[in-house]
């Protein structure tokens, strides 16, 4: 994510995990910070905010055993598949036609999207957020479903910004000054609890609805096993400020490996930049996206929050 001005008023090289590579030692660690799986919603025309419960299994250490046996069970069997937009015959992940920075290493793998068009370009979002102190900052998000797309809690809420966002405004497929389906704005969004009162990283994911809906289609999005996320390849794609050319942002992309993961996060080394936060961390042969990019973790490993029951539960329902 990035801050343009507050004048302005707005996973990786294979990650080979070695001993002189040091996470903190909570990172590592089996995250069992507790969360009441509760999300709080924001209206920004009425300023209303309402609580909503999701009931889902929460690792501890005395259900770590249950917990493991469901994690093995939701990666068969809580996957939500992508919505194409109507003009779609069939999906394009490959077609290029491309948070706190971390370029990883000497060289930038990322490469440009030529083409915005087609699916699942076209569901990838640029955001610019405004906030009550006058702060305006740019973001990236996905398309869950027809009006709802997915980023980055701190996209759309920050303590030190005033709060929630006064106002966003969201572009699908943007492409330089083109904006191929035209520009939308917020209505409601959502973060959770654990992210409005303590800026938890675990739980920095955030669901923004839209006042109408693009045709652009929708990622899918799944729960998996710690086991299956290590080693996956996947590919993020969003809106990184280092590459904003004298016509504004483009889509830029890059993909590696999940090098590793906590019960909350996952660990890549994929190059990113302020701007690519919120962005769908996916597998591309389905669409499918598995995290959501946060930020880094140092200057050796970017990462984001993996989509848990929770996450995939409350996104579901912006299905029915």
């Amino acid at each position: 994510m990035y801050k343009k001005s507050k004048m302005l008023s707005i996973i990786i090289t294979c990650a080979v995990l070695i001993s002189s590579v040091a996470f903190p030692k909570n990172a590592l660690a089996d995250d069992n910070a507790t969360g009441s799986m509760t999300f709080t919603s924001y209206n920004i025309a009425t300023g209303q905010e309402s609580t909503h419960s999701i009931e889902s299994l929460q690792e501890t250490p005395e259900n770590a055993a249950l917990f493991s046996a469901q994690q093995q069970i939701y990666s068969l069997t809580s996957s939500c598949p992508p919505i194409l937009p109507s003009w779609a015959q069939e999906s394009n992940a490959n077609n290029n036609g491309g948070s706190t920075r971390v370029i990883l290493g000497d060289s930038d793998q990322r490469t440009k999207i030529a083409n915005t068009t087609v699916f699942p370009n076209s569901a990838i979002v640029w955001l610019a957020a405004s906030f009550p102190n006058g702060d305006v900052w740019y973001g990236t998000g996905w398309m869950i479903s027809a009006n709802a797309l997915t980023t980055a809690a701190h996209v759309i809420y920050k303590v030190a910004s005033g709060g929630w966002a006064t106002s966003v405004t969201a572009i699908p497929g943007k492409n330089g000054s083109t904006r191929p389906y035209g520009t939308f704005t917020s209505e409601t969004m959502w973060i959770s609890n654990e992210w409005k009162n303590a800026s938890d990283p675990n739980w920095d994911l955030g669901i923004i609805k839209l006042s109408s809906a693009p045709d652009v289609g929708a990622f899918g999005f799944s729960v998996n096993s710690d086991s299956w996320l290590k080693g996956q390849t996947v590919r993020l794609t969003g809106y990184p400020d280092d590459k904003k050319g004298s016509d504004d942002h483009t889509q830029w992309t890059a993909s590696d490996k999940i090098g590793n993961v906590t019960s909350f996060l996952v660990y890549h080394k994929i190059d990113t930049f302020s701007g690519q936060s919120g962005a769908p961390i996916f597998v591309d042969s389905t669409n499918t996206a598995v995290a959501v990019h946060t930020g880094d973790l140092s200057s050796t490993y970017n990462r984001g929050v993996r989509i848990t029951q929770a996450h995939y539960d409350f996104m579901l329902s912006f299905r029915k």
